[in-house]
């Protein structure tokens, strides 16, 4: 009986670690989404620019279940764009 609730024991041990590990995982995820979403919504601003030789306004758009926000400070050409995905947030700020 002892040697039963030790395997259990360690059973239940390994699996908390395990799932620990696997909510960091999708967080991660979830991060890597977000990034990539605020780098999108930077490019476009760029790529508006190159072809308006103007900044954009503030925008927000969707790409799948991502989103990006624009903020543009066109006094101090400054870009910055927040990507968004589920509850994970990532921002990206380009000077030129």
């Amino acid at each position: 009986m002892i040697i039963l609730s030790v395997v259990l024991g360690m059973a239940l041990i390994t699996s908390l670690v395990f799932s620990k590990q696997i909510k960091t995982s999708s967080s991660i995820s979830d991060s890597i989404i977000a990034y990539y979403a605020a780098e999108t919504g930077i490019e476009f601003a760029l790529w508006y620019y190159k072809e308006n030789e103007e900044l954009p306004e503030n925008q927000e758009d969707t790409i799948g279940n991502a989103k990006y926000i624009i903020e543009v400070d066109k006094d101090n050409n400054i870009i910055k764009s927040i990507g968004s995905y589920k509850n994970t947030k990532r921002a990206i700020k380009v000077n030129f």
